[in-house]
């Protein structure tokens, strides 16, 4: 089925008209027609009830293989002839972490399908000391892993984390620590590091997880109806914990021996690349790649945080990684962020942020991402404001007013940034998922066109 990127497209996108722009630019065109669509309404908030996104469109007329559009710091959207079709949800590059909403009668996902996300990070690791009560017995337990599966709908993937124990069951400080009456998490794992206590029978639990949960008819969950395909080896290593690469290729092994078409992805590094900390990026990252080797790692993850402008590091951080991952072995492996958050509103302890500013930096982070050819970015932390984390900056990363907010609108109501994902993940549905082509127009002006098959592109455009 064809995508006409028409007024009926923008409708269904939500799409408002152009706001008053700052400067004037003439961007190159293939197709006969095309139409500019405004990343994210105008006014400083969604909750404005003159600006909640209605139907709106500024057909352009191209002339000499262009068109010319005015253009300022909120990006802009240019959709030309006729997207190929809608791919599938395992190519889609829109996922949340996590893209539910905890509620008294479970997990939420209403808000992820009316955004367009098709991907899933949740928070729930399938975590061994949860997974094997007593080590000495090869007894699991399913529960509540099966029921993470039995909530999670059709049309959302999943990409799940595994490990022997998470970093927040076995540390002192930090705002999470999870914990289960009954057992010593710690008993899972060697001297406080990353290897299992018993490599075998975590290989064998690693194995019958995988085998349970990935669709192929033996030994599945009953009434399982999605196959995972892609398992993360814990997240956000530290330094100060030994022996992640050897967890990684346990991990990476037993789950290629119960599925040998599984993805394995590398823990996020959170703390790159801001400042100082790519020194910690050499120190924790740079050992671990070295001692894969090439093997054992299909999916490399980087997480990113910080503020609004630093969108604009990212080409020299992809430089510096591409580099990096060549000289261990692993030249052409994919890339990922599974984690990619700015807040907006005022967090305890940090600038106060508008709405404006973390939609705009949304859809400049992931442009810039796909330019760079990164094939999957997750918001986070969860498409909803959330205390889970604890007070401070995650609070209010989220899409979606929770309602607990000190400035909070209303439980439910969209920021801005809602409307530029929803936005952005309709029109690029139909994006062919090569790296976008970045238009040299003039300084200061940045614009990548993404191909939607032969008939037409979508091109992203802003000013700074």
């Amino acid at each position: 089925m064809k995508i006409i990127l028409t007024a009926a497209v923008l409708l269904a996108a939500g799409a408002p008209v152009l706001a008053a722009p700052d400067s004037e630019v003439r961007v190159p065109v293939r197709f006969s027609e095309a139409v500019l669509v405004r990343a994210f309404p105008e006014g400083e908030s969604g909750a404005d009830p003159d600006e909640t996104p209605t139907t709106g469109r500024e057909v352009l007329r191209p002339e000499g293989g262009f068109v010319t559009v005015r253009i300022g710091k909120d990006p802009v959207w240019i959709a030309e002839g006729v997207s190929g079709p809608a791919r599938p949800a395992e190519a889609s590059p829109f996922g949340f972490h996590p893209a539910s909403v905890p509620t008294p009668d479970g997990e939420d996902y209403s808000y992820a399908r009316e955004i367009g996300a098709k991907w899933d990070r949740g928070g729930f690791y399938l975590m061994w000391a949860l997974g094997q009560p007593d080590i000495s017995l090869r007894n699991y337990s399913w529960d509540e892993i099966d029921l993470y599966f039995q909530q999670l709908p059709s049309g959302i993937l999943a990409l799940k984390n595994i490990c022997p124990v998470q970093d927040a069951m076995i540390r002192s400080d930090g705002p999470r620590r999870p914990g289960r009456s009954g057992f010593d998490p710690k008993t899972y794992i060697k001297a406080g590091g990353y290897v299992p206590s018993d490599e075998k029978a975590y290989a064998a639990w690693v194995r019958a997880v995988v085998e349970r949960y990935d669709g192929d008819g033996k030994d599945d969950m009953p009434g399982l109806r999605h196959k995972v395909r892609y398992w993360q080896v814990d997240n956000e290593p530290r330094a100060a914990r030994r022996g992640y690469g050897r967890l990684v290729r346990l991990t990476s092994r037993a789950i290629k021996a119960a599925d040998p078409s599984a993805k394995v992805l590398l823990a996020g590094f959170w703390k790159l690349p801001f400042g100082k900390s790519v020194e910690e990026y050499r120190r924790t990252v740079l050992p671990v790649l070295k001692e894969l080797g090439g093997r054992d790692m299909d999916i490399f993850d980087i997480h990113w945080y910080g503020h609004p402008g630093e969108w604009r590091v990212l080409p020299e951080v992809f430089k510096m990684i591409r580099s990096d991952l060549s000289a261990a072995g692993f030249k052409d492996v994919p890339v990922w962020m599974t984690e990619v958050g700015v807040y907006s509103g005022c967090p305890r302890g940090l600038p106060c942020q508008s709405e404006r500013e973390q939609a705009a930096e949304l859809v400049k982070r992931y442009v810039t991402a796909f330019g760079q050819g990164v094939r999957k970015v997750f918001w986070a932390w969860s498409i909803m404001n959330s205390a889970q984390i604890g007070p401070g900056y995650f609070n209010q990363t989220g899409l979606i007013y929770n309602g607990e907010e000190a400035d909070s609108p209303g439980a439910g109501v969209r920021k801005l940034g809602f409307w530029a994902y929803r936005n952005m993940a309709s029109l690029l549905r139909g994006w062919d998922g090569q790296p976008p082509q970045r238009l040299d127009l003039s300084n200061g002006v940045y614009a990548y066109r993404f191909s939607c098959g032969d008939r037409g592109a979508v091109t992203a455009v802003w000013a700074d």
